[in-house]
């Protein structure tokens, strides 16, 4: 099966569709389900990057990995995210006396 996932990933096709969550749902290393390395909001928009069988390869941000199918919807449910992830998280800290910066515009 890796090597099918290899020769699939390398493969050129369509591009990523955008997807969101149907509910909150942990995003999987692998498709065993056995390492969590995230847990995706309900409404979340992610990119889906293959479907096999019932469980579906997503990326959201910097994050990879698998849920399954039927946590997905095609439509865009409302008060679903637009954004795919990345948002903007950085905070800037003035130096000791000093004062911040303005904030760049959105």
């Amino acid at each position: 099966m890796s090597i099918l996932f290899v020769l699939v990933s390398l493969a050129r096709g369509a591009e990523p569709t955008d997807a969101w969550t149907t509910r909150e749902v942990p995003l999987h290393r692998w498709n065993d389900g056995a390492v969590v390395v995230a847990t995706l909001d309900p409404k979340a928009r992610v990119e889906v990057l293959l479907t096999d069988g019932n469980q579906t390869r997503i990326r959201r941000g910097v994050d990879f990995g698998w849920i399954p199918s039927d946590a997905l919807t095609t439509t865009a449910p409302p008060g679903a995210t637009d954004d795919f992830g990345f948002g903007n998280n950085i905070t800037i800290v003035p130096k000791p006396g000093g004062t911040p910066p303005p904030r760049p515009p959105n």
